[in-house]
């Protein structure tokens, strides 16, 4: 995060096999991250594509300076 707080980031996802992507059968998920004292809200700011993202838990870090981490396990539907 930067020092005023925010961060952002995105996730590309398909099917992983063959060449779908190239037709739109992707997902691009662009995400944003602020915190406000010792909140972090991640939030969807936007998505690309036509690919349906399957149920599943994401893994994610934030990297918060000064070698600070926390990880987030998130439910995707």
């Amino acid at each position: 995060m930067s020092l005023s707080g925010k961060a952002k980031g995105l996730l590309f996802e398909d099917d992983g096999d063959g060449y779908g992507y190239t037709k739109g059968r992707f997902l691009v998920t662009h995400y944003i991250a602020e915190r406000d004292s010792s909140t972090v809200t991640v939030k969807v700011s936007k998505t690309e594509g036509d690919w349906q993202r399957p149920n599943r838990r994401v893994h994610v870090q934030l990297l918060l300076g000064g070698g600070a981490m926390v990880l987030l396990f998130l439910l995707l539907k």
